[in-house]
């Protein structure tokens, strides 16, 4: 039987809503990409199943930089990871900030070292009052 390794031990950073919309903002001046045409700032939201039906989709963050709408289990695809961009700065959306530690510590064993979650997750947003959009799990 194959012994499972256990996760990185690190601390997962966290981004502050007010900083993360400056940041947004900023990056759309730029048409989300640096000089390089790197992105400056990607969103990868791992809301679960629960919030991702199609009859009644979830708020998302409203930026025109990259976003993904991910599922924890995505992650296991090799392909998937290798989407996540290695420059610029990658923000984990998750309901309330709960899972962001477990997907940071996930993908640094993977060498992504640029990823941060959003403090208070969705929740946090909305109840901020930061621009959104309806989502579905076509995007």
């Amino acid at each position: 039987m194959e012994s499972i390794n256990p996760l990185p031990e690190i601390d997962t950073e966290f981004i502050a809503a007010d900083t993360l919309q400056k940041k947004l903002d900023d990056a759309l001046t730029q048409g989300c990409v640096d000089s390089h045409g790197n992105p400056i700032v990607t969103i990868l939201d791992f809301r679960n199943e629960n919030h991702l039906r199609p009859d009644n989709p979830p708020l998302r963050i409203r930026s025109n930089c990259h976003t993904q709408i991910l599922r924890l289990d995505d992650l296991q695809d090799p392909a998937v990871r290798a989407a996540i961009p290695r420059t610029g700065l990658v923000v984990t959306i998750t309901e309330t900030g709960n899972r962001d530690a477990y997907v940071t510590r996930y993908l640094s064993q993977f060498g992504l070292t640029n990823i941060k979650g959003l403090q208070f997750g969705m929740r946090g947003w909305i109840k901020l009052d930061y621009p959104t959009e309806n989502s579905s799990v076509a995007d």
